[in-house]
């Protein structure tokens, strides 16, 4: 599973049902979780997949775990010379999911466990255990990714002599709310990483942002008076600061707000900054 998918998942509890809205996480780009799992649910002689399953005659190929290399996962006992065909597959399917969902995560989910417990006390989580149930925790833990531009926009505030009605500050929000309306909550979440390092959102909003000793500090934009017209956005993440360049154009704005949100999820240097107008999308 990619870790971008990893993240929206939980490990689940012996003898818990997988919810059928839950499916979608089941999603991996070297292993086909998801399409696996339908395939339990379809008629192989259909062809969905065009996988002639009733005719395999090797051994199934082992799940793999990138982490280290490869390693190789036996879902049960001598699976590894087992044959998957249509009589067993949902016995298959089955120790898939019990292995994804369970097994693979006892070490990390019993390091976290024991990481909460050494800092909230047993009273404390007895308590949480009996009001919220795990999707709440998920939230008060990790925030949601559904960004509102304009809960971003009302929690805001400005430095550097700055206001609402400069122009910098305006094309910047054209840009966030551009993006939002073309439904491209990544470019969202990466413009929010880039400013404070995180693609989440507190619960509560954008009022709930915290600092590097956190405490609450708003997302703040700030006149970048070291930065020249071609600069990128500079970012200060543990203060959730944005330096905006004085831009000659929106153009301008929303092809380095993009970069900079590019080279932000990845490799940046010097080259990435001066490169001369950028890609922008129709």
């Amino acid at each position: 599973m990619g870790a971008s998918q990893a993240r929206k998942d939980r490990a689940r509890l012996p003898g818990e049902d997988l919810d059928e809205d839950e499916f979608g996480g089941l999603q991996d780009d070297v292993f086909p979780w998801f399409h696996i799992v339908q395939w339990c649910a379809e008629d192989a002689d259909q062809g969905v997949f065009a996988w002639d399953l009733p005719g395999i005659q090797k051994a199934a190929s082992p799940s793999r775990l990138r982490r280290f290399g490869h390693t190789q996962v036996e879902l049960v006992p001598g699976g590894a010379s087992h044959v998957v065909t249509e009589a067993n597959k949902e016995e298959y399917v089955s120790a898939l999911l019990d292995w994804r969902l369970r097994t693979s995560l006892r070490g990390p989910v019993e390091a976290i466990s024991k990481g909460l417990r050494a800092c909230v006390p047993s009273s404390v989580l007895a308590e949480a255990a009996q009001v919220l149930t795990p999707t709440e925790v998920h939230l008060l833990l990790c925030g949601t990714r559904d960004i509102c531009p304009h809960d971003w926009e009302r929690n805001t505030r400005m430095a550097g002599g700055l206001s609402s009605s400069s122009r910098e500050v305006r094309w910047f929000w054209r840009t966030v709310h551009q993006w939002a309306e073309e439904g491209r909550q990544d470019r969202l979440q990466d413009l929010l990483q880039f400013a404070t390092g995180s693609r989440r959102v507190p619960v509560g909003g954008f009022a709930q942002l915290v600092g590097f000793n956190g405490g609450k500090h708003l997302f703040t934009l700030a006149r970048g008076a070291h930065l020249k017209p071609q600069s990128l956005p500079t970012s200060h993440a543990c203060i959730c600061t944005l330096d905006l360049p004085p831009w000659d154009s929106f153009k301008a704005a929303r092809c380095k707000l993009l970069r900079a949100t590019e080279a932000g999820g990845g490799r940046f240097d010097e080259s990435t900054g001066a490169a001369q107008g950028g890609r922008e999308d129709d």
